[in-house]
């Protein structure tokens, strides 16, 4: 929006400094213009003063129309000038729903934030954990420990694979059992 504003102000810079340079360089040529008349004039009989009347009459007019040219590229400024006020108010307004938008939408992240937690607690305390614990873990670390460093000779690691297989069983019992 920044952007178009400043464009809608060059563009309005332009067309007043284009009309009164347009002003200035008729204005200019009209002056000599009538400098030159005024000499003729002079020199000139009866006959010439007509004609020299007629060129001022002709000019006046060209006058005027210059006058109304630059009444319509003022008018035309002055819409500029109502279409920016329009664009900024636009613009606030726009800025206002935006900042509606995003309260709107911290509140409902903060609301959700608040039951995400809540779900959360609700869940842990629903599920709590419980620590297990492997069975005979020291004599499994100590088989996979063997198979590693044995590798395709598993005949080698079955003195502690039997002493696991008693180690669960015996668990195996204590559970049932007890």
């Amino acid at each position: 929006m920044k952007v178009k504003r400043q464009e809608f102000e060059k563009q309005l810079y332009e067309v007043k400094v284009q009309a009164r340079a347009q002003a200035q360089a008729v204005a200019q040529a009209q002056i000599q213009e009538e400098v030159k008349k005024i000499l003729d004039v002079e020199k000139a009989s009866q006959g010439e003063n007509l004609m020299a009347a007629i060129e001022k009459e002709r000019m006046t007019t060209e006058d005027e129309r210059l006058m109304a040219q630059l009444y319509w590229i003022e008018l035309k400024a002055h819409k500029l000038v109502e279409k920016e006020n329009q664009v900024k108010k636009q613009d606030a307004l726009f800025r206002e729903q935006v900042a509606k938008l995003e309260e709107k939408s911290a509140q409902f992240f903060k609301v959700t934030t608040e039951n995400f937690k809540k779900g959360r607690e609700d869940a842990h305390n629903t599920f709590k954990r419980v620590d297990i614990k492997p069975v005979c873990g020291d004599l499994q670390s100590q088989i996979l420990k063997c198979y590693r460093e044995n590798t395709g000779q598993t005949l080698t690691c079955s003195g502690i694979a039997n002493l696991y297989m008693k180690c669960v069983d015996n668990h195996k019992t204590k559970s049932i059992g007890g």
